[in-house]
């Protein structure tokens, strides 16, 4: 079937002659061609065809769009297999073999069932060429409506199984062998209801773990139904929404419009619908845009009447306006501006204002209130205008505008397609124009703006439909990104999640990998909207992880993460969790030493290596298949090959934490060690000794239980510690100061804390200091964000607290529990030396 020239009616016989055919054809080549004086080696034998892996045949998708993988459980599905497994159980034994299993399934097999469909569709069209040519005849009848008995559908299902490929219905039978061969655990050739049942749900499980493993890490899922439904009119606005701001003070969303009104709306977190708290008519036209302004709180709005208006969102009340503007503005922007900075220790905003006459203005907005009380009635701010750029772009209007925070600059985006860059307070003073981008820039006019500060990249996109990339040091863009059909409207720089969301004119929605400058998903809202069918704005709201549009009301798209099992997972108990904002990675540790980097966007694992004494620092284990297997053969005593990541033989690590710069993490053991690991590469930064330990006496240990190890030696070696193995356990670790002041902090069932300095040069390090108070095992120990203070918990409820230097500051005593519940005359009850053996 494979051969060029070859048809599905060939027979075995003509395959035969035409490879003998071949065969001989290439001999006759070889022949003719010249002798070469070295005589040439004789050609290889063909390599046998690849064996191609099979891929699971889901049956219960075979089986109609009833079923669902997401719901592998669905009663519906399973009762349609349990009828077709019944009807080949002839016998009624609850069994099937081999043959019945693959005449009773085969009819599943996905290529087979698409080969006959096409042979049905020929078949049809054959017909029906043939009722034009003959309308009397019985087929123009069967074509034109007339029902067809059972005889007719047997004898068509009988002729399609003749016009089908000989050699796919051998593959089909070999296909559904091998599945009963999977499916048959015992290896009886027999498949009961039990096996078939869990071999569908597996199957099921483990192709939609496949097509998620294709999926972008993220995507916005549709609203809910409930979004769907259009508000009343005093509801909604009335006309397109210009701007929607998310205001985290009151945990609203302000929305301004065309209609002149300011409306809040509060969002239900379980149906994720938007509720109308408060509208405000400000009395003009249209309301342009809006910015939140980060130290008050308030909302900065551009009116047509050539004002900015501010509103308090604790009442939504106007706080104050500023009318000295000779044209309209049509673009705000906020950032801070700071605290106690204005006179009389005013809290201040900056305010950016572009308008139709192509000039921006800069605004400080000073909150005279100081939460209180406001100096005037009605009147919370006051506004100074300490300067203007003129004809920032000549003859046309400034359209869009953004703060850049790192280059202390505005840019701005205008109707003439050319983006420009300038200084809130610069060398030659405010209000200069730094740059022009006007090499390659857009063909039309700019509508949108936005810049990523972790990043360094201004994004302008316009009527040209393309979104360009720029850098502020640069002439040209570094790049640009196209596929929209309609004139892109609104930019949106998702750091937190490395996207950027752009909308055009069509409703149609982009998410774009800023890393890689793909596009991850693209999505349309559909619903109609009056008077005008336009999607307005759109901000994202972190705390939700959504994408909130308005048109007439707000909608919300929620950010699906796409979950995947990860066969990386650690194979013991995870001890400890943490955080690196270093290397923006979560980093966890079992209690087999063995610690992993997690990607938080896919769940995927970036580096894993074992927090052994030795193993670690030599041969730190990367991240590929290999090492996986090995590990997965080391966590169930799976012989040689698992000593890639051999677990531990001294004693579980009990707890784990990152240092304050999130590159190095702490472990302790239950034997006492206490090690810092950098968690970039696994190796290993430093030991931490304790009191009276020998770092000499630690290795002769280490090289000792090594050798016993490998000799399979089942001896216990003696700790050179003072306290037995049980007494020495760690259970808190943390890490105090910062960079390059810093210093470890442990403590365990020793009941005392010891304090280490970080010489950062040294891989060893002796105590600074050991303090003790305890009278019970210690449990925890934690330090302050400021790394001032230290506490530590015990097992009798007891929690000291330290200065950062060791000096006790207070005991926190626990009030007496019930007498039903007093357990003080149980600890160490049996003299072990520990409080909770």
């Amino acid at each position: 079937a494979a051969r060029a020239g070859g048809t599905m009616e060939d027979s075995e016989a003509g395959s035969d002659a035409d490879e003998e055919k071949d065969v001989e054809e290439v001999e006759a080549v070889e022949a003719k061609a010249p002798t070469p004086e070295p005589s040439a080696p004789p050609s290889p034998e063909r390599a046998p065809p690849r064996r191609r892996i099979r891929e699971p045949v889901d049956l219960g998708t075979a089986l109609g769009p009833d079923w669902d993988p997401e719901a592998p459980a669905k009663v519906e599905t399973f009762d349609a297999l349990k009828r077709v497994f019944d009807e080949a159980d002839e016998d009624s034994d609850g069994e099937l073999g081999v043959d019945d299993f693959v005449k009773a399934f085969r009819h599943l097999d996905p290529e087979l069932r698409d080969a006959r469909e096409a042979l049905r569709r020929a078949r049809s069209e054959a017909r029906l060429s043939d009722s034009y040519a003959d309308a009397g005849s019985a087929n123009a009848d069967d074509d034109a409506g007339v029902p067809r008995d059972e005889n007719d559908e047997k004898e068509e299902e009988h002729d399609v199984s003749l016009f089908v490929n000989p050699a796919l219905e051998a593959a089909v039978d070999a296909r559904m062998r091998h599945l009963f061969a999977v499916m048959d655990t015992n290896a009886g050739d027999t498949v009961d209801w039990d096996e078939f049942s869990t071999h569908v749900m597996l199957t099921a499980k483990e192709m939609r773990d496949k097509a998620r493993a294709l999926q972008p890490p993220s995507r916005y899922a549709p609203p809910h139904e409930a979004q769907c439904v259009v508000f009343d009119k005093q509801t909604r606005h009335n006309d397109l929404v210009t701007n929607i701001t998310r205001m985290p003070r009151v945990d609203q969303y302000a929305t301004v419009s065309r209609d002149g009104s300011v409306r809040a709306w509060s969002l239900d977190d379980a149906s994720k619908t938007a509720t109308l708290r408060k509208k405000v008519n400000v009395g003009v036209g249209f309301l342009n845009d809006a910015a939140e302004l980060p130290v008050t709180g308030r909302l900065a709005v551009a009116c047509f009447d050539r004002s900015v208006r501010v509103f308090d969102p604790k009442a939504w009340s106007e706080t104050g306006a500023f009318r000295a503007l000779k044209d309209a503005p049509l673009c705000v922007a906020g950032w801070a501006g700071g605290k106690r900075l204005a006179p009389n220790k005013r809290d201040v905003d900056y305010v950016a204002v572009g308008d139709v006459g192509g000039h921006v203005h800069f605004l400080r907005v000073i909150d005279t209130t100081d939460g209180e009380k406001a100096e005037r009635p009605g009147v919370g701010v006051r506004f100074e205008k300490p300067w203007s750029a003129r004809d920032v772009h000549k003859r046309a209007w400034v359209t869009c505008l953004c703060y850049v925070a790192s280059e202390n600059a505005i840019a701005t985006g205008g109707s003439d397609g050319c983006a420009a860059l300038v200084d809130v307070d610069g060398r030659e003073g405010g209000g200069h124009v730094r740059r022009r981008f006007t090499k390659n820039a857009h063909v039309k006019g700019v509508n949108a703006i936005a810049w990523s500060e972790e990043r360094k990249t201004l994004y302008t996109a316009g009527d040209d439909r393309v979104v360009k990339l720029w850098n502020p040091l640069s002439e040209g863009p570094v790049a640009q990104l196209a596929g929209h059909e309609h004139p892109v409207t609104s930019v949106l720089c998702v750091d937190e999640e490395d996207q950027l969301v752009t909308l055009d004119l069509g409703k149609t929605f982009k998410v774009w990998d800023v890393r890689t400058r793909k596009c991850l998903q693209t999505f349309t809202d559909d619903q109609e909207y009056h008077p005008e069918n336009a999607v307005g704005s759109l901000c994202f709201d972190p705390k939700r992880r959504s994408l909130v549009t308005a048109s007439v009301q707000p909608k919300v798209w929620a950010l699906e993460t796409n979950v995947r099992g990860n066969v990386d997972a650690h194979a013991a108990a995870v001890v400890s969790v943490n955080f690196s904002k270093a290397f923006q990675r979560a980093c966890s540790a079992d209690e087999d030493g063995v610690v992993c980097v997690w990607d938080l966007r896919d769940g995927g694992r970036v580096f894993r290596f074992n927090a052994d004494g030795e193993a670690a620092a030599d041969a730190p284990v990367g991240d590929d298949d290999d090492a996986v297997a090995a590990h997965a053969d080391a966590a169930s005593g799976g012989g040689a090959a698992g000593d890639a990541l051999k677990a531990p033989t001294a004693a579980a690590v009990i707890s784990a934490r990152l240092d304050g710069r999130g590159r190095r993490i702490v472990v302790g053991g239950g034997d006492g060690s206490v090690r810092c690991w950098n968690i970039a590469n696994g190796a290993l930064c430093k030991e931490l000794f304790k009191e009276g330990e020998d770092p000499r006496a630690r290795a002769v240990e280490k090289a000792a239980s090594s050798a016993a190890a490998a000799r399979g030696s089942e001896q216990n070696i003696a700790s050179s510690s003072a306290d037995r193995p049980e007494t020495a356990r760690v259970t808190g670790v943390c890490t105090i100061g910062d960079y390059p002041d810093v210093r470890f902090a442990a403590a365990g069932w020793s009941r005392e804390m010891t304090l280490w300095d970080d010489s950062h040069d040294a891989s060893i390090e002796t105590p600074r200091r050991v303090v003790r108070g305890h009278q019970s095992d210690i449990l925890f120990c934690a330090c302050n964000d400021e790394s001032t203070v230290l506490a530590t918990g015990d097992f009798a409820g007891n929690v000291f607290v330290w200065s950062d230097m060791g000096e006790r500051r207070a005991k926190l005593e626990p009030p007496p529990l019930p007498p039903d519940r007093d357990v003080s005359g149980d600890v160490d009850a049996d003299a072990s030396g520990s409080d909770h053996e």
